[in-house]
């Protein structure tokens, strides 16, 4: 199987199932992934995360790959609160690209377990529009 048929294969049954949390081996392309989550109807948003080493670091990085508001509390419930989508009604489900997420685990291994449970939480709401999140090596984004 290819890389490319590995990832489709991998991408396909998780969104298939309630789990809020996908990771793919090796480096991946997330440009070629979130077409195919478009194609779908499903957006997707990168966060990277490679040189964060902790929460502030973390949040750091969700504020600005996102393009959060400068009033973005930096804490457990914002990331929470903003992560739960736009209340806009033609706002469409999204993904996160956790890209850079082995080396960030491996330095803030607290944190990480923190961001994974909030990321099920609000995925499991049913009035959040966030799908989950894919953690991966994203090649060389930073």
């Amino acid at each position: 199987m290819t890389h490319s048929a590995q990832w489709q294969s991998l991408l396909k049954a998780w969104l298939s199932n309630e789990e809020a949390l996908l990771c793919l081996p090796g480096p991946v392309d997330p440009g070629a992934i979130a077409a195919e989550l478009t194609a779908i109807g499903i957006d997707a948003a990168t966060v990277k995360l490679g040189v964060a080493d902790d929460k502030a670091n973390m949040m750091q990085a969700f504020q600005r790959d996102l393009n959060w508001p400068d009033w973005f509390g930096a804490n457990w419930d914002a990331l929470a609160d903003l992560l739960m989508g736009a209340e806009d009604q033609g706002a469409r489900p999204r993904v996160l690209f956790l890209c850079g997420w082995a080396a960030f685990a491996a330095r803030a291994p607290d944190t990480a377990a923190t961001l994974i449970e909030i990321i099920e939480d609000v995925s499991r709401d049913r009035h959040s529009l966030l799908v989950g999140a894919i953690c991966c090596d994203c090649g060389n984004l930073p």
